[in-house]
């Protein structure tokens, strides 16, 4: 049996794209902040090299220099994430992704969406992103996303963190 082709799609937290050889993708999730409960977040960028179902991919926060290596392997039931050291607050939401694979579940795209066509992925890295037609100053009112949101992406903004395959 051939080996499952890795695309694009959203794999729970992780949203990847998937381009030729390349892969890039944004690994989002958090935990607790109900009730006074405090929050913890998982958040980082990650882009590597195919080869086959599995890529080598680098990994890290946007703003930081620091880089993590680890390996992101598709299957027929998603994708699997194993990093060489965990990103800080991903113990208290994911829990260690070190040592052995974290399991990622594909889910369904919506309806009428293509993500074949999707050009790469992009986290908010501003406190509010206005959504525009075209650039310019934000009316006063708009929609917007908010840090943290992930975004398929054609054409990326400045206060949006975007990964390319």
């Amino acid at each position: 049996m051939a080996e499952p082709a890795p695309r694009s799609g959203r794999y729970d937290s992780l949203t990847p794209v998937v381009k030729g050889d390349r892969v890039a993708g944004v690994f989002a999730e958090g935990r607790g902040g109900v009730e006074g409960m405090p929050s913890f977040s998982c958040i980082f960028l990650l882009h590597g090299t195919l080869s086959g179902a599995r890529a080598t991919v680098e990994t890290w926060y946007p703003g930081e220099a620091r880089r993590i290596s680890g390996t992101l392997a598709f299957d027929a039931a998603g994708a699997a994430l194993t990093l060489a050291e965990d990103h800080g607050g991903c113990p208290m939401t994911t829990g260690s992704m070190v040592g052995s694979p974290y399991a990622l579940a594909a889910e369904a795209a919506d309806p009428g969406e293509d993500v074949a066509r999707w050009q790469g992925v992009a986290l908010v890295t501003a406190e509010r992103a206005a959504l525009l037609a075209e650039p310019g100053p934000a009316p006063k009112r708009s929609p917007y996303l908010v840090e943290a949101d992930v975004v398929e992406a054609d054409v990326v903004a400045a206060d949006i963190a975007a990964v390319e395959p």
